[in-house]
């Protein structure tokens, strides 16, 4: 009888035994919260990314590249087209095996943002209008602005604009004064260029979400009291490079006139009225007639730097800090000496240096939301600046910065 070996059984691998032999991982509550809380940041990114690029490229090619308003709008359309085009790639990558970019880019992504960028240029819904004026006025104000106010709403139903284009007699009924260089007129472009927004009646998380995606985005805004609380949104008007170099304004042409001047003094020094609003940035306690010897008399905003000499047109100043030990702080920031555009050197005017512009420049106050200058409080009386501005030494007296 023939032997038979009998079946050997299969010995294990070595890898299997010690995977086995590892301890399970216990899955937890808390390990299930913070898995889909990931999920959802990522998906919530995802879907963010393309808005955000379309309107923070378009507000930044307009304001610091000085592309005309409807090219940077289109620009930020491009870009916003590429990310949609991946993200159309890569889903179709993952079921079909090709990515067939080029097929997405022409038949899901460009219908995609020409659709999407002609509603928001031409639709606010009568629930987001304060007035009908205001829903009749929407396709007056400037096209970046729209999209950015039609894309909050989306994620805000309840958000309502309550003030886009003005004239000076509107500003006579409400009882204010006339803003001559208010972005809510009809700008060069022939687009109002300012709105506001309701924040009465809303959360105050919500109105802080709400300045500060506007914020985010580049545009300018300001919380204070006009015939009420409101926050005011503005896209300065655009200009060329060319002329950005030069430092001249973005402004429209602005008459100041040694009358102006004397009237703008007589009523600060001698009726004792309350502070004006710089006609750029629209804040008050920074803005005011100024002189300087031998005969210089003009205007100046030290918040944002607009400056104008009498019987001449605006200009932005630049903000330049030298930290040598005698420069003064006020308001929990170093004080700000503004130069003209064409200045490349000054003596400091505390310790004597030579100070280079180039090496002294800071970023504006109005550029900087974290800038200690940013919670100066607004619209207060002359009597109120008088004293905030005199708990600094080197302030003391004044009623403007």
């Amino acid at each position: 009888m023939p032997y038979v070996i009998p079946d050997i059984p299969d010995i294990p691998d070595i890898e299997d035994l010690l995977r086995d032999a590892q301890p399970r991982r216990r899955v937890t509550a808390r390990g299930l919260l913070f898995a889909l809380g990931w999920l959802l940041f990522k998906v919530a990114v995802l879907v963010v990314l393309p808005f955000v690029v379309l309107i923070r490229t378009s507000t930044w090619l307009y304001l610091s590249r000085g592309f005309p308003g409807w090219v940077a709008l289109a620009c930020g359309g491009a870009l916003a087209l590429v990310v949609l085009t991946l993200y159309g790639a890569w889903a179709s990558k993952r079921l079909t095996g090709e990515a067939r970019a080029r097929f997405v880019a022409k038949w899901v992504a460009l219908p995609l943002v020409i659709l999407y960028c002609g509603y928001t240029l031409l639709h606010l819904a009568s629930v987001n209008a304060k007035t009908e004026r205001v829903q009749s006025y929407y396709t007056s104000l400037h096209p970046i602005l729209r999209v950015a106010v039609s894309t909050l709403i989306l994620a805000d139903d309840e958000l309502v604009v309550t003030d886009l284009s003005r004239s000076p007699e509107d500003y006579a009924a409400m009882g204010l004064p006339v803003y001559e260089a208010s972005l809510h007129y009809p700008q060069d472009d022939g687009y109002v260029h300012a709105m506001d927004l309701r924040t009465i009646g809303r959360a105050e998380w919500r109105n802080v979400l709400t300045q500060s995606y506007f914020r985010f985005l580049g545009f300018r805004t300001v919380r204070h009291v006009g015939t009420a609380d409101h926050l005011h949104v503005s896209l300065p008007p655009g200009t060329s490079t060319i002329v950005a170099a030069a430092g001249t304004h973005f402004l429209p042409r602005l008459p100041f006139s040694r009358a102006d001047w004397d009237a703008a003094c007589y009523a600060a020094f001698g009726e004792g009225r309350d502070p004006a609003t710089c006609p750029d940035c629209g804040r008050t306690g920074f803005f005011g007639p100024r002189i300087e010897e031998p005969d210089r008399r003009y205007r100046q905003c030290r918040f944002c730097g607009f400056t104008q000499e009498v019987d001449s047109q605006p200009q932005r100043y630049r903000p330049t800090v030298h930290r040598c030990a005698e420069w003064p702080s006020c308001a929990r920031a170093p004080y700000i000496w503004w130069v003209a555009p064409k200045v490349a050197a000054y003596r400091c005017p505390f310790c004597g240096d030579r100070v280079i512009v180039s090496k002294a420049l800071v970023r504006r106050p109005a550029d900087d939301p974290r800038h200690a200058w940013q919670h100066v409080p607004q619209s207060k009386s002359r009597f109120y600046y008088a004293e905030f501005w005199s708990n600094w030494e080197y302030t003391k007296g004044r009623v403007e910065l």
